[in-house]
This record gives C-alpha cells, structure tokens and sequence, in this order.
C-alpha cells in the first residue's frame, strides 16, 4: 500500500466524523422548518391543506436524514475500529499515539506539535514516516 492510499485509509473516520456533523445540521435545520410548520398549520382553519403536503414533505425530510446519520455512524464505528486495530500494531508508543491524537481525535498538526512542544514540521515528517511503516 502506497502512503497516499493508507493517509486516505486513516483519514476515513475523521471524513465519517464531519459527514455525520454536517448531516446532524441539516437535521436540526429541518426540525425547525418542521416546528414552524406544524405550529402555523396548528393555528389555520382544517381548509388550508397545503400546509399538509409541506408538514409530510418535512418528516419525511428528517427520516431520510436519521437513516443517512446511522448509516454513517456504523461507517464512522467500522473505520475507527479498522484504525484502531492499525495503529496499535505500532510498537513506539509515541508514534502510536502521535497517529491516535491525528485519525482518531482528530487533533490537527499544530495543536498536536503545540502538546508536544515542537515545530509543526516535525509532526509532518513524524507522521509521514510512521504511516510510511504502517503494515496494512
């Protein structure tokens, strides 16, 4: 396996992580139309059925998006323990955590080499090579 493809095998779970924030948004955006909806089609005479159509189109809105979170929460679960599984087969303890504190918490370079107190390129040339001897 080439860098470039085990940096994209470790970097799934941290992809998970954001698609399941950004669809968490949408969800609470949509819970809000939906509130607003119901509450207005609560207040109006039973003659407006539009208000209908628009309340069914927004649950089914927020179905799709609860099955699109758990789906990708399983991914999420799936990669992170693939990950895991990955990085503890590295026997330096600094190196194993230097990759759990990157993939796994997500921590960027700076506040990892800020922690540790060294240069940012340090990190990147740690990194580099740990994953240039990860066993996948």
């Amino acid at each position: 396996m080439t860098y470039n493809e085990k940096k994209q095998f470790l970097e799934n779970y941290g992809y998970s992580v954001r698609k399941i924030k950004r669809l968490l948004q949408e969800y609470e955006e949509w819970e809000t139309i939906g509130t607003s909806i119901t509450q207005k089609f609560n207040n109006t005479p039973v003659q407006v059925s539009g208000n209908r159509s628009r309340v069914e189109s927004c649950a089914l809105k927020l179905a799709e998006l609860q099955q699109a979170i758990l789906e990708e929460m399983e991914e999420a679960e799936f990669c992170r323990a693939e990950i895991e599984s990955a990085i503890g087969g590295i026997k330096d303890t600094r190196r194993r955590e230097l990759l759990e504190l990157r993939y796994i918490k997500g921590l960027s370079v700076h506040k990892i080499a800020s922690k540790r107190n060294c240069p940012d390129k340090n990190i990147y040339k740690q990194l580099r090579n740990t994953i240039n001897r990860m066993e996948l």
